[in-house]
């Protein structure tokens, strides 16, 4: 009897004992079990993927040549949005808030990715202009800056701030009239 009062669903935990301690302990191995969960993870790994390559594209966009403040962060941010929503699409995820905390993460991740691609960039043409010249190279140290003098020489925060506001509203605002269906 007591036994049958403390049975309750399987929802990630299992029954182990009808002492009122002992009855519900969590299971490790649950979350994973759980096809939701799967689906999500999948969805989240994906997505990072996406979000890397929307963040490398937008610094190619970026080294390429100037460009109008505010216009590859805006086609980064829809970019981004259109292929999360595929991809959640594909696995079967629809439900609006998942979308845009996903997209809010996934967009932040792109933005990072975005500075991490041209900092390596920045690498890159330090030891280039290093070869080329002889003058450069006798003033110029071997290696180029760590990434925290980097970018606190690089950083100029209203732009900065303002090209992460387009990508991430951007994003969201696609997702969100993808759901309208406009």
């Amino acid at each position: 009897m007591l036994r049958e009062l403390f049975r309750i669903a399987d929802f990630g935990f299992r029954i182990s004992d009808c002492r009122p301690s002992d009855v519900i302990r969590p299971d490790p191995q649950s979350a994973i079990r759980n096809p939701r969960f799967t689906v999500l993870l999948a969805w989240l790994g994906l997505g990072a993927l996406a979000a890397v390559f929307v963040g490398w594209l937008a610094a190619r966009l970026h080294a390429w040549g100037p460009t109008p403040v505010g216009l590859i962060a805006l086609g980064a941010g829809v970019l981004l949005a259109l292929a999360i929503r595929w991809l959640a699409t594909v696995l079967g995820i629809n439900r609006f808030s998942t979308l845009v905390v996903g997209v809010l993460v996934l967009a932040l991740l792109a933005i990072v990715a975005e500075h991490a691609w041209l900092y390596q960039d920045f690498r890159a043409q330090w030891r280039e202009a290093r070869e080329k010249s002889a003058m450069v190279a006798l003033f110029r140290p071997v290696d180029p800056p760590e990434a925290k003098p980097y970018f606190s020489h690089e950083f100029n925060g209203p732009l900065w701030c303002f090209d992460a506001a387009v990508l991430v509203v951007a994003a969201i605002g696609t997702i969100a009239v993808g759901r309208r269906g406009l």
